[in-house]
């Protein structure tokens, strides 16, 4: 998890300029979030990393004030990848990330080496804006999904952000209670395949269960099929149980 180590990628730029663009028009405040995608090393499991996290949330409410931070593990997934567990890690704005990771760096009392020692990583950093999360970040624990989205030909990020803000409202004025965020690929992707995640969050199995009756049923698809036709087209959703590991200030 918090291993520290990110490959800055080319895709710096990619990942930075729509979402100015967007910024540019007010949009809601963009935000880095990271991601780790990890396997546990032999002999270990869950009881040992939920030992790490402990001292690592003890650690990050002193050191790193505004950082939340979730596990994930899969729980309808195909095609994300073969890993045991993932983490969400977001901070309140990009000062708080450098301030933090600098922290971090400086001296972590060696949870990272314990941390490194229960599980292998993959490090990401994605940038995070919202579309519809009227609640903010998740308080507690919940589910979240991730679907990969490619921008069809002649349309642009703007116009992928305006059609996910529609349907979400949509959905929200069905009685859906999902919240939706875009994320795009800044640091240590090296062969991207696709534009930008849809990440949707439920606080439990009721809620997506209501989604799924709203979208199937409900005439969600009809409206899905109509407000992101010829802008993007996303894959299956990998649904993860989410669980809090540390939740900072906002």
């Amino acid at each position: 998890m918090k291993i520290r180590t990110i490959a800055v990628a080319v895709t710096f730029a990619a990942g930075l300029s729509p979402l100015g663009a967007m910024a540019q028009d007010k949009a809601p405040a963009v935000v880095p979030v990271e991601l780790f995608a990890c396997t546990f090393k032999e002999d270990k499991g869950w009881k040992d990393l939920d030992s790490v996290n402990k001292r690592f949330a003890k650690w990050s409410k002193k050191n790193d004030g505004s950082y939340s931070a979730w596990t994930i593990s899969p729980q309808f997934r195909q095609n994300d990848g073969e890993f045991d567990v993932g983490w969400i890690g977001s901070w309140a704005t990009g000062a708080e990330m450098g301030k933090g990771m600098d922290n971090w760096m400086s001296g972590n009392d060696g949870i990272g080496e314990d941390f490194g020692d229960v599980i292998d990583c993959s490090h990401s950093l994605v940038s995070s804006v919202p579309v519809h999360a009227p609640k903010g970040p998740p308080k507690s624990d919940g589910i979240v999904w991730f679907s990969s989205c490619t921008l069809e030909e002649g349309s642009d990020s703007r116009k992928a952000f305006e059609a996910h803000k529609k349907f979400s409202s949509m959905m929200a004025d069905m009685g859906g209670k999902g919240q939706a965020w875009l994320m795009y690929p800044v640091f240590g992707f090296s062969d991207i395949k696709f534009d930008y995640y849809s990440v949707v969050s439920f606080d439990n199995y009721g809620e997506l269960g209501e989604a799924w009756h709203n979208y199937t049923n409900g005439g969600g698809y009809a409206k899905h099929q109509q407000t992101m036709a010829g802008v993007a087209s996303c894959d299956s959703p990998r649904v993860y149980d989410a669980k809090v590991v540390v939740l900072g200030s906002d």
